[in-house]
């Protein structure tokens, strides 16, 4: 599965990124602010990005739509490796090569 990373001119599929990474990530999107615990929110509950515990990816669905599990996931692991849903991920994709 792609991953969400920055790279100065937008946002990449590329690399790993855990919550830290994106919230100060956001943070330079949105400042410094309660905000990015929103925005946060907005992207989990929307099945938007996931969370990779080195197991399984837990989105939303796969957990029966409680955020406080991925709330309580973050909590004791913020390392966790955050993951951009796979059609998003293709959505965002540069296009193939030509051959």
């Amino acid at each position: 599965m792609k991953r969400l990373m920055h790279r100065g001119t937008g946002w990449l599929i590329y690399g790993a990124c855990d919550m830290p990474e994106l919230n100060r990530l956001l943070a330079e999107q949105v400042g410094a602010t309660d905000a990015i615990k929103r925005v946060v929110d907005v992207l989990l509950w929307s099945g938007a990005i996931g969370l990779n515990d080195g197991v399984a990816i837990h989105f939303i669905y796969t957990c029966g739509y409680k955020l406080a599990f991925l709330h309580a996931q973050i909590k004791s692991n913020p390392h966790l490796e955050v993951c951009l849903h796979s059609t998003i991920a293709r959505l965002l994709a540069p296009p193939p090569a030509a051959a």
